[in-house]
């Protein structure tokens, strides 16, 4: 069964409205950033510091990459479960880190793509008259990795796409956020009454 972060097929139709397109790109990007947030705060957790510890989530943050969060993330894991031994809650954290680093390249494809006339897109020889006027996401012409050959993206996709995506990112954060709660030490987490997010609770 392929992993639901595998790109997904050609949209038969794009966006009517470009406006609905870019809306859903900025939400496919916030729910990223909040995303990467918990799990700055999961990562404190795993350092045995409270989930606030502004060091360890800087310490987070100053990785430059997915790859990099993901193994530091990884060995943090390792260290905690080692004193603190949870086969379930270890094996939540291998699910996250592996969707984590699965649906990145979804973002990636997101947070650097440019919009365009679908069919364009998709018939890079017909003319700007033939085309319909709906709309979506595109490598840029620049990336040669992200097409098949000159001016044929790999990846289109439309805000049904984009949106699906958020979905799963905020599905993810919701098991980073009950996670990084499992773990944190009760001696910090007994210093303040349980925080749940306000986005949580929709």
């Amino acid at each position: 069964m392929p992993n639901p972060w595998e790109p997904p097929l050609f949209p038969d139709h794009g966006d009517n409205d470009n406006k609905t397109l870019f809306e859903s790109i900025g939400r496919a990007l916030t729910a990223w950033e909040d995303l990467e947030s918990f799990l700055s705060h999961l990562y404190a957790g795993l350092s045995e510091q409270s989930l606030y510890n502004q060091e360890a989530i800087y310490r987070y943050g100053s990785f430059c990459n997915v790859s990099i969060r993901a193994r530091d993330l990884r060995a943090s894991g390792e260290a905690y479960f080692i004193k603190y031994p949870n086969q379930h809650l270890e094996g939540e954290l291998c699910w996250i880190i592996k969707s984590f680093s699965g649906w990145s390249q979804r973002r990636n494809d997101v947070a650097h793509g440019v919009v365009r006339l679908i069919d364009i897109a998709k018939y890079p020889r017909i003319s700007l008259m033939g085309a319909s006027t709906s709309w979506c996401l595109v490598p840029p012409h620049f990336k040669e990795e992200k097409h098949f050959a000159t001016n044929t993206p790999a990846r289109i996709l439309t805000s049904v796409e984009i949106n699906r995506f958020s979905d799963a990112f905020w599905s993810l954060l919701r098991r980073v956020f009950a996670l990084s709660q499992a773990v944190e030490l009760p001696i910090y987490a007994s210093q303040r009454k349980l925080v749940v997010p306000p986005l949580l609770l929709g």
